[in-house]
C-alpha cells in the first residue's frame, strides 16, 4: 500500500508540468464516450487498426478506429527492480472515463506499472481482467460452467477458475498468468 502511495505521487509530480497539453488531448465528447460503454474496447485491444499521435517523447496518443476510443500514455520513470526493471506512467483511457469509479489521476486516467495486473470476479459471476496501460476486459462465464469463461471482446485469451483462483491463457503466444481468489 505505501509503495502504491509513493509511484501514484511520484506519477503526479512528473505529470504536473505536461496535464495541461494531455487533458486538451484527451477530452472525448460526451456522446462518443456513452456510446463506446464502461467495457468495449477499453484499453489497447490487439491487433486493432489504430490512428497515432506523438505529443512529445514522453506522450503517445491513439484512436482505436474500430471502437472509438482514445487511449493516452505518458511515460514517467523506471527504477531498477531486484529481478527486473519497474516502469511508472499514467495514462488515459477514454471508453473507462465515463465509469472510473474512483480516478486517482483524474476521470478516465490510471497509473500504469509494471505488474499491475490482476482479475476482478463480479457480483454477476463474470470476471474482469484489468491489465497494463489501462487493457480492460470482462470475461462472462459460460451458460452452465462454473469454471469456463467466454473470451472478453477483443481479447484472444481463455480464462479457467481453479480452486487456487484463475488461469488466463494467451492463445496465440500460449502464455499462462496465473491470479490468486
Amino acid at each position: 500500500m505505501f509503495v502504491h502511495r509513493v509511484v501514484e505521487r511520484t506519477v503526479s509530480l512528473l505529470l504536473a508540468t505536461g496535464v495541461g497539453l494531455v487533458t486538451l488531448l484527451a477530452t472525448p465528447a460526451p456522446a462518443m464516450a456513452a456510446a463506446i460503454g464502461a467495457l468495449a474496447g477499453a484499453g489497447p485491444r490487439p491487433q486493432a487498426t489504430r490512428l497515432k499521435f506523438d505529443a512529445g517523447d514522453r506522450v503517445k496518443a491513439q484512436v482505436d478506429v474500430g471502437s472509438g476510443n482514445l487511449y493516452v500514455t505518458v511515460r514517467g520513470i523506471a527504477l531498477q527492480g531486484v529481478s527486473a526493471q519497474v516502469e511508472i506512467g499514467a495514462f488515459y483511457n477514454s471508453a473507462a472515463a465515463a465509469s472510473s469509479p474512483t480516478p486517482r489521476l483524474g476521470k478516465g486516467w490510471g497509473l500504469d506499472y509494471t505488474g499491475d495486473v490482476r482479475v476482478a470476479q463480479q457480483s454477476d459471476n463474470s470476471v474482469t481482467y484489468y491489465g497494463p496501460g489501462g487493457l480492460v476486459g470482462n470475461f462472462p462465464l459460460v451458460s452452465g460452467s462454473t469454471t469456463t469463461y467466454t473470451s472478453a471482446k477483443g481479447f484472444k485469451s481463455d480464462l479457467v477458475k481453479s480452486s487456487s483462483g484463475w488461469t488466463l491463457t494467451e492463445r496465440t503466444s500460449k502464455v499462462k498468468r496465473t491470479f490468486d481468489t
